[in-house]
């Protein structure tokens, strides 16, 4: 059996390679986890968009609470002080 010299240098080839994968993946999982957080935020905020627009019609469609909507119904009750 042969003794390798204290200096050689089999193997740093492949410890390079697996240590550029192992970045190339952590790099990779943050872009994907980024991505998520920002579709994410941009579903919430149509949610909002949606629900504000929904309540909105809501109180619209209301004949007591949609009152102050109705032009008929705010030029009788004057201006508002």
């Amino acid at each position: 059996m042969r003794c390798r010299a204290s200096g050689s240098k089999d193997g740093v080839a492949t410890v390079l390679a697996l240590g550029s994968v192992a970045v190339l993946l952590a790099v990779t999982l943050v872009a994907v986890v980024v991505a998520q957080v920002v579709a994410a935020r941009h579903v919430a905020a149509a949610a909002a968009d949606l629900g504000a627009l929904a309540g909105a019609g809501a109180v619209r469609s209301q004949p007591v609470l949609g009152l102050w909507w109705r032009p008929e119904v705010t030029a009788r009750a004057g201006p508002a002080s």
